[in-house]
């Protein structure tokens, strides 16, 4: 197996560098003038823990702090679009890669995990969904709104400390009055950028989804019938309306994926929802969910079992497999005629337990199942949707970057404290 090694930091460039080992995967290299590229064969694998050394830079359009920033001396045409941590090989810099460092503070293990910043910039939605766990909100559905710069100044601070992903929520999102100013702050940024949205009223957004704001839309789709769905979800619901915005999402071309939440009044939707990824070509997450302190209805409601499902996706699908995703939950894994992802996410399968659930009295029914900071309009900080105790209220409208980098780190600290474990003991790390 082939093996680079990269120049080692001088010691005068020491303080501002770390030695890294890195996984590689030589993928085929991006065109540029003058050079063929090699077949994807014939490039070389490196392999974590070949004691790979590189120098770190800092970058202008980096998502990471300068740790996080990589530089190689390897020609271009020998690494070819490498595909590092999981990060898109689009990230690549002129002549450097960015990389996720496992780093031994709490803010780059969060991030090393792909943990996830959620924020809620409206409390408004305009649906009752019976299950919704209004994201621990306790003044959900009034209209309290973030700003549009205190959203900026919050993802500045998050991309500072070092953040890769954010996940723009509700309420309902779309609800927001400036919901447009809101998703313009994320375009051209370097993170992982996702919509999370009952997807009626995507219509307001069509420029800043052109335009690339958000890398994916999380869209539910919990019904098809709109009998079922205006009994599930509330009045507002519009099969209709759903299906218009879907195609929507079709044409512009907007990665997305399809949430099904599986309860004991939606079982018999499954297969409409499944035939509309069909048509539409989306992904499809079916989420099996388990009660949680927010609302009585939801042990009813969400004791259904998914085996049904996962019966039906295997016997359509072209590969299958079972992984665990962030939380350490299972997750059943199917590829669709059509190329496209079916996912079937079943918390009861293992969860995420880090230092901040030490001694938690509810942790054997935990139902929190996401591995997400959750940030809402008011500026509660919410590292669990299950421990009201761990919530911290910030003026967030009055803060600046500092103080903002500062309530992050210190919320997401409590999250990474040892000992962070799957529930068979199981390191996350590896």
């Amino acid at each position: 197996m082939a093996e680079r090694r990269f120049e080692r930091p001088s010691r005068v460039d020491r303080p501002r560098c770390r030695r890294v080992p890195h996984r590689i995967l030589a993928g085929r290299p991006a065109a540029r003038a003058g050079v063929r590229a090699p077949p994807r064969a014939g490039l070389p694998r490196v392999r974590a823990g070949d004691g790979i050394h590189v120098r770190i830079v800092l970058h202008d359009r980096a998502p990471f702090r300068s740790r996080h920033i990589v530089r190689h001396t390897a020609p271009e045409v020998l690494l070819g679009a490498a595909y590092v941590a999981g990060l898109p090989a689009s990230w690549r810099t002129g002549g450097g890669l960015i990389m996720s460092d496992a780093a031994d503070d709490a803010v780059g293990r969060f991030s090393s995990m792909l943990g996830r910043l959620r924020v809620s910039v409206t409390h408004a939605c305009q649906l009752h969904c019976k299950f919704c766990h209004q994201e621990g909100i306790q003044s959900h559905w009034r209209p309290i709104h973030m700003s549009v710069g205190t959203f900026d100044r919050l993802v500045d601070a998050f991309v500072e400390i070092g953040g890769y992903e954010i996940d723009v929520t509700g309420g309902d999102p779309l609800v927001h009055p400036e919901i447009a100013g809101i998703l313009r702050v994320l375009g051209g940024r370097r993170l992982r950028r996702a919509l999370c949205t009952n997807g009626l009223l995507l219509d307001r957004v069509v420029p800043e989804l052109e335009a690339g704001c958000v890398d994916e839309v999380k869209i539910s789709v919990h019904a098809s019938d709109d009998s079922v769905g205006k009994a599930l979800l509330g009045r507002a619901w519009s099969s209709a309306r759903l299906d218009g915005m879907l195609l929507l999402l079709q044409q512009i071309g907007v990665p997305t994926t399809m949430n099904f939440s599986v309860t004991s009044e939606n079982f018999g939707e499954f297969d409409a929802v499944l035939e509309k990824s069909f048509e539409m070509g989306t992904n499809l997450l079916v989420i099996d969910l388990i009660g949680t302190r927010w609302d009585l209805q939801q042990e009813e409601l969400c004791d259904t079992s998914s085996d049904p499902i996962i019966e039906k996706l295997s016997s359509l699908s072209t590969l299958s497999s079972v992984t665990r995703d962030r939380t350490g939950c299972r997750i059943s894994v199917f590829k669709g005629p059509g190329g496209q992802r079916w996912m079937v996410k079943d918390v009861r399968n293992g969860l995420l337990f880090t230092g901040m659930c030490n001694g938690c009295a509810l942790k054997k029914r935990c139902g929190e199942g996401v591995f997400v900071l959750r940030v809402d309009a008011e500026g509660a900080f919410r590292p669990c949707l299950i421990r009201p105790d761990l919530e911290v209220v910030h003026p967030i409208e009055h803060m600046g970057s500092t103080s903002l980098r500062s309530a992050l780190e210190e919320r997401i600290g409590v999250m990474m404290a040892e000992p962070c474990a799957f529930e068979a003991g199981q390191s996350i790390y590896t």
